[in-house]
């Protein structure tokens, strides 16, 4: 199984916190660590860093390489443009399938706090075992919305 953390955002959303040249996966917002080392940190817990890439836009991949040292520089998807989440993701599992045909992936957003890291970690085990024995073809979690909001940018 593969992991994507899309870390591409640039500062719009979490204004005026967030901006350009500091956008939100690289603000310590979680426990005195950013966003995104606190979804690589939880990830890294049990699958292998040489399965968890970065995807980000080329204004910020010098960010990455700071905030996750022992990350392969290989293991960094660089957006070609930002066109928002859908191509984002298009884009990083056309680069994920060409080198890894039929491989299960993970996409996981740098901005949501997991507060039951072990349910998280079984969850994810859960959907791989369910691929590796054929029996779907995607698994979708999620936590329910309270309500609908277009303005968060994913489904």
């Amino acid at each position: 199984m593969k992991i994507i953390i899309f870390a591409g955002g640039t500062g719009k959303r979490l204004w005026p916190l967030s901006r350009k040249k500091t956008p939100k996966q690289f603000l310590k917002l979680f426990n005195n660590e950013s966003s995104l080392e606190n979804s690589y940190n939880l990830i890294k817990r049990k699958f292998a860093v040489e399965d968890i890439y970065v995807s980000t836009n080329t204004d910020y991949v010098q960010d990455v390489l700071e905030i996750i040292p022992d990350l392969p520089k290989d293991n960094i998807i660089i957006e070609p443009i930002s066109k928002d989440t859908g191509p984002a993701v298009m884009y990083a599992m056309l680069k994920i399938s060409s080198k890894f045909p039929n491989e299960p992936v993970v996409i996981r957003w740098q901005n949501s706090l997991i507060k039951n890291p072990n349910k998280f970690i079984d969850a994810l085990e859960e959907a791989d075992s369910v691929f590796q024995s054929n029996a779907a073809d995607m698994v979708y979690l999620a936590v329910e919305s309270l309500y609908p909001n277009t303005g968060t940018g994913h489904i």
